[in-house]
């Protein structure tokens, strides 16, 4: 503030003298040019025998000059007075800029503190809830330097608690501000996460199950088990997400060729891409292939007749390349009663 004042004086102070030193010019030129034009018309223009009309020309002349040299003094200091006025003005709005930021910084800075004091007790819903919403709301900030250190104290809230499962409401809460960040700077956190079903408790209890949220705004996540219901897989995750032995179900993908994975079950879920080296590589249940173009890059197309898998009549899949498929002899024609489970 007092070093903003000080500025403020200084530019004001210089700006202020030139403008008196065009004024006292200005001042100096009429009293001197009067004085001499008097003298010059009583004494030398107008004699003893009465005007001498050459010299009342050359009088004229010098009048009509001094009057433009004062007039000429007098523009460029009201010229130096606006300008004065007018960076005056500007300084003015910079130094209540500056205050504002700095004013808005110191405000951020004590709301990124107060996120991560109330994500620390994750026992608590409502505080967690709070927290989260504090480090978005710094996070999506114009212009703030705390954007990274919101941002990744949420994505290790995510990394210490949603490790093992994705059902608590912090931890979606979490994930849904990680992509509202991402969708308002356009720019990912170059952090990495993996994610992995316990498989302990999976293997004692029939049951159990690990739901899964799809992380985005972050550089890669990796799943490790588990599953997901019900999302949309779009080509925009390519190279994002990568899965291990996880289980979908009614997910739709628009090409499963587009991620990382090995070993997954796909149930009752559809697929607009697909190669034929994928269909072997993984299991299918009660999936439905109707309209999907399929691309072959195996000799073998393989049967997904076991798996209960099929494709509506009308909307046959299409192989991308190569003679016409006879699809009742891979998949059912027409979609058959449901199982709830996955073929093994």
């Amino acid at each position: 503030m007092a070093a903003d004042n000080n500025r403020l004086k200084t530019s004001d102070d210089t700006e202020g003298r030139k403008a008196d030193e065009w004024l006292t010019i200005a001042i100096v030129i009429a009293v001197v040019g009067t004085g001499l034009l008097a003298i010059l018309t009583g004494v030398w223009a107008w004699g003893e025998n009465g005007p001498d009309q050459a010299r009342l020309e050359i009088v004229s002349k010098f009048a009509f000059f001094l009057a433009a040299a004062v007039t000429f003094c007098t523009v460029v200091w009201r010229g130096l007075i606006s300008a004065r006025q007018a960076n005056y003005q500007q300084m003015q709005l910079d130094s209540l800029a500056r205050q504002i930021t700095s004013t808005e910084e110191n405000n951020l800075a004590q709301l990124l503190q107060r996120g991560a004091e109330l994500i620390e007790d994750d026992t608590k819903a409502a505080r967690v809830d709070a927290g989260i919403a504090t480090l978005q709301s710094v996070s999506e900030a114009t212009s703030s330097k705390f954007r990274e250190q919101a941002r990744g104290l949420i994505v290790e809230f995510i990394r210490q608690h949603g490790t093992e499962g994705h059902g608590r409401r912090g931890v979606r809460l979490g994930i849904s501000a990680l992509e509202n960040i991402f969708r308002v700077s356009g720019v990912r956190s170059q952090a990495a996460l993996y994610f992995e079903e316990d498989s302990e408790e999976a293997s004692r209890y029939p049951d159990y199950e690990t739901p899964w949220e799809i992380v985005r705004g972050v550089q890669r996540v990796g799943y490790d088990g588990g599953s997901f219901e019900g999302k949309e897989f779009i080509s925009e995750l390519a190279g994002i997400l990568h899965f291990r032995g996880v289980g979908f179900a009614e997910c739709d993908f628009w090409n499963v060729d587009d991620f990382d994975a090995y070993k997954c079950y796909f149930r009752r879920s559809h697929f607009r891409r697909i190669k034929t080296s994928t269909l072997s590589s993984h299991y299918f249940s009660d999936c439905d292939f109707s309209g999907v173009q399929i691309t072959r890059d195996t000799a073998i197309i393989p049967s997904l007749l076991k798996g209960r898998n099929w494709f509506n009549p009308e909307d046959p899949p299409i192989l991308v390349e190569g003679l016409p498929f006879e699809w009742s002899d891979m998949l059912h024609s027409g979609q058959l009663p449901s199982e709830d489970l996955f073929p093994v």
